[in-house]
């Protein structure tokens, strides 16, 4: 979800957000925005002064039923946690707009449908589309000249967990225990606790964990253990809105899988809704055993073991069913007089998603720790774990090939299907997978460590082993979208007709469509096939240590951690838009001057170039294939002392640096966001970032250093002193990370390859990315200057995650007193801030926050650090110990 739909962003030359991000899924807004580009910390403090209230309680109770035979443990802890309303600028339209009158407000000239300018900017009001007036009137006033409306989602979100432990002594020899815990979470849709339509963007969760397990360990001799373990995990994760209206109720003529829920996104203008809160519910579970055996054998310690689980995840989803219609401008020059008038710029509809999806693991290992000598000891095993992919037990999986698409070799199972496609229960699929399985997956390991003097106070390890890797379950979420099960038609160009979206799309309206091995395929899908001979992702892992103890309380290290990981998964674009010479064959429109045009990327296709009868049915035709790697190398020193005369100390810091391939999120594959150049890897190669929903998180920190203290008062020894003084515990911690890279992107198909916009990045032409003192004025930090847009059929010079962002550092601290009631009865208060300084601290982006995107074309707002960590938290805390 862009935050220009969440938190409705508006300038009038500015089509797209800042920092391209999504909302935490326990959070809400991860970033707040302010329209003037300017912040300071205390308009920033004051904007967030009193809006978060949480209070936390719960309590453990153990002990023996039976006793040396029989012992529980139960607790149970609640969170309610309260935020005022944050306080975002959006914006609607205005009773001067609604008029007619676009004069002002930094509107550009507007244009009707036939490219005729609006007289002084005045469009009459006859013309506005029916359905847009039935919203406006179900928005809120205005409450500036320009269609100001403050808005912020209040949230009110319920916590538990509850848990609970028997143990049982079957014999001096055996002993069996069972656990459950169950973990559950409430955040009502802000909607229906404001009524106000711009609150929609902040849907509600009904989640619910619950873990069991079982446990059985035999001493068989004095030297030989054995260890079972069985566990059943499940997730439920429910998200969901308030009804508010959908197109149907407005007269809309579609397919309204969802009723009374739509998303409608004006750039500029107003945000409805977003398509990942409405009715979607995923539901993972999985089994696993586990047996271990550990004997001892004079030097030897010896371990081998035998560990399976069988996963399975339920999904059912509308991010596209509910549809999705977005007003950009593209028709009248900006959004709010496109919605108004009715012309939608891309509409995304599909079916219900639903994924089904199993997996099964095995895996064996075995492993000796020898004592060579009492300075020398070596740890080796090896362990076996085939890949096996996971299997769509509903057979929305699929293959493609160039060879079978000149061949015109057409799957079995869907005669309607394109050819160069094979679907499960075609000849020479894989089974539901699309992926062969791997049996010849074997990881050594070896491990030595060496204390050269003997003494035990200073010691060398080092390491090497092989690991392997598979990617989640929700990777499959995408291919399931496609033709014939998702069908998604995923940004429909415009403008398209509000009242009858569907009215010059070719065929009409699609959906819902029969099923079965006759199923219709719409024009132009995407498709993400899985790769058939795809490989499990490999890690090598080694490192270098040394450690000394200095004195009775110090110890100091330094290490070397390095890892090289092969067979990432990645995607990219089998069918790209190609440039052409020229009119050919009806691929561009009679007034076309430019025939290689964003208008008309899906005829500039190379399976419609190929063969327009079959390649009108293929848009972006990404494949999963394993063959991204990833490189990491860090140096790691620390100090810590042990707690001694009431002092603890702990400090390290990390020099490293990690760079890797291109990797993809579940919703981004399929949309041409893979590697730019599928010949060549190295152009997209940077520093590392990890996968998410909806972006990328930085996670190259060159510089990471940490810094803990403890300290406790003395115990007194006169009765006065000690009630004044003892049991007082002061903690205090000190974080600083260098900044994360960014990425700067075009906002626009300069490549013209269909590829996606938010992975193209422009040309750097200052050698300094970023503005003369960054950090200064968080309203300059990357400097517009230095970058341009490439040439039309170009791809930029700038590399990937490239740019560096704001640092970030903390210091928090607590303070804790300990009572003595009685004996066997303390009371525990503690006290804790979190940015003890209050300091302001530009944001750009931390760890668990997401999108390190920087958009060029947004013009007034480009490079601008608009947001900030969180001001001091302060938080209370009883215990009560008997």
């Amino acid at each position: 979800n862009s935050l220009t739909a969440q938190n409705g962003m508006h300038s009038a030359a500015a089509v797209s957000a800042v920092v391209k991000s999504g909302t935490n899924e326990y959070h809400g807004d991860v970033f707040e925005f302010f329209r003037n580009g300017k912040l300071n910390a205390r308009n920033f403090f004051a904007a967030r002064r009193d809006s978060l209230k949480r209070n936390q309680y719960g309590g453990v109770l153990g002990g023996p039923v039976m006793k040396n035979k029989l012992f529980f443990f139960t607790g149970y802890e609640g969170t309610k946690t309260r935020s005022d309303p944050a306080d975002r600028p959006g914006f609607v339209p205005t009773a001067r707009m609604l008029t007619g009158d676009f004069s002002g407000c930094g509107f550009p000239q507007l244009k009707d449908a036939g490219g005729a300018n609006f007289l002084n900017n005045q469009i009459s009001p006859t013309l506005f589309s029916t359905q847009a007036l039935a919203i406006v009137k179900k928005l809120p006033v205005s409450s500036g000249p320009c269609g100001q409306s403050s808005f912020g989602p209040v949230s009110k979100i319920n916590e538990y967990q509850v848990l609970g432990r028997v143990d049982y002594q079957l014999s001096d020899r055996q002993s069996i225990f069972g656990r459950f815990m169950a973990s559950a979470y409430l955040l009502p849709p802000a909607y229906s606790l404001s009524g106000n339509l711009l609150d929609t963007g902040q849907g509600g969760l009904d989640n619910l964990a619950t873990t069991t397990a079982l446990g059985h360990t035999f001493l068989i001799t004095p030297t030989t253990v054995n260890t079972f373990r069985a566990a059943y995990n499940r997730v439920a994760v429910y998200r969901f809105n308030d009804d508010y209206f959908s197109a149907c109720d407005i007269g809309v003529k579609y397919t309204c899988f969802v009723p009374h829920q739509t998303v409608v996104t004006v750039t500029g203008g107003p945000s409805i809704g977003v398509g990942t809160a409405i009715q979607a519910s995923f539901v993972p579970s999985y089994y696993t055993l586990s047996d271990d055996v550990s004997l001892i054998r004079g030097s030897h310690q010896l371990a081998f073991g035998f560990s399976a689980f069988h996963y399975q995840h339920s999904q059912k989803a509308n991010v596209f069913s509910s549809a999705a219609f977005n007003f950009d401008g593209r028709s009248s020059g900006t959004g709010m007089a496109d919605f108004l008038l009715g012309q939608v710029g891309t509409m995304t509809q599909g079916l219900p998603n639903t994924v089904f999806t199993t997996k099964w693991y095995y895996g064996l290992y075995a492993q000796d720790t020898w004592k060579v000598s009492r300075r020398f000891t070596v740890n080796a095993g090896l362990r076996w774990e085939p890949f096996l992919p996971q299997r769509l037990n509903n057979g929305a999986v699929y293959n493609f090939s160039w060879d079978r698409f000149n061949q015109g070799v057409r799957s079995t199972v869907f005669s309607k299907a394109p050819v160069g496609l094979l679907y499960a229960g075609d000849k020479n699929f894989s089974g539901l997978t699309g992926v062969e399985n791997r049996y010849n997956e074997f990881g050594p390991r070896l491990g030595l460590a060496f204390d050269p003097k003997g003494d035990g106070k200073t010691v060398v390890r080092t390491s090497f082993g092989i690991a392997y890797d598979f990617p989640n379950t929700m990777i499959m979420s995408t291919p399931a979208t496609a033709p014939p099960f998702g069908n998604a038609l995923t940004g429909i160009p415009g403008p398209l007709s509000f009242s009858d979206p569907w009215s010059t799309y070719p065929g009409g309206n699609p959906f819902p469509g029969p099923s079965g091995a006759d199923a219709p395929f719409i024009r132009f899908a995407s498709f993400v096939p899985q790769q058939p001979n795809a490989k499990a992702t490999t890690v090598y892992s080694w490192n270098f240590a040394i450690e000394h103890q200095i004195g009775p309380s110090w110890l100091v290290s330094a290490t070397y951690l390095g890892t090289q990981t092969a067979h990432l998964w990645v995607t990219y674009q089998a069918n790209p838009a190609m440039l052409v010479a020229g009119p050919r064959g009806g691929t561009c429109a009679a007034t076309a001057t430019d025939c290689n045009g964003t208008a008309n990327v899906n005829v500039r296709r190379v399976a419609y170039l190929k063969n327009p009868t079959e390649g009108q049915y293929l848009a972006f035709v990404d494949p999963l294939e394993s063959g991204g790697t990833v490189s990491y190398n860090g140096l790691i020193l620390s100090t810590q002392k042990r707690l001694t005369r009431g002092v603890s100390l702990n400090a390290n810091y990390t020099w490293s640096h990690c760079i890797g391939d291109i990797t993809q999120g579940a919703s981004v594959a399929g949309t041409g966001a893979g590697l730019l150049d599928p010949n060549n890897r190295r152009f997209d190669r940077g520093n590392c970032q990890t996968p998410t929903l909806d972006g990328t998180q930085g996670l190259d920190r060159r510089h990471i250093f940490n810094f803990t203290a403890v300290l406790e008062s003395p115990k007194f020894q006169g009765r006065m002193m000690r009630a004044i003084g003892s049991d007082w515990r002061l903690s205090s911690s000190y974080r600083f990370l260098s900044g994360a890279y960014q990425t700067v992107v075009t906002g626009a198909d300069r490549q013209l390859s269909g590829s996606g916009n938010a992975n193209q990045r422009p040309d750097q032409i200052l050698p300094n990315p970023l503005c003369d003192n960054p950090g200064a004025a968080p309203s300059c930090w990357i400097n517009p200057k230095a970058f341009a847009q490439p040439a039309l059929g170009t791809l930029g010079n700038l590399g990937r995650s490239s740019v560096p962002g704001p640092g970030y550092w903390g210091i928090d601290m607590a303070l804790s007193r300990i009572f003595r009631v009685r004996e066997r009865m303390t009371v525990e208060a503690r006290g804790e801030a979190f940015n003890l300084t209050n300091s302001f601290r530009a944001f750009a982006s931390i760890p668990g926050a997401t999108g390190n995107f920087v958009n060029l074309t947004n013009t007034t707002q480009f490079g601008q650090i608009l947001t900030a960590q969180d001001p001091r938290i302060m938080q209370l805390a009883a215990k009560f110990v008997f």
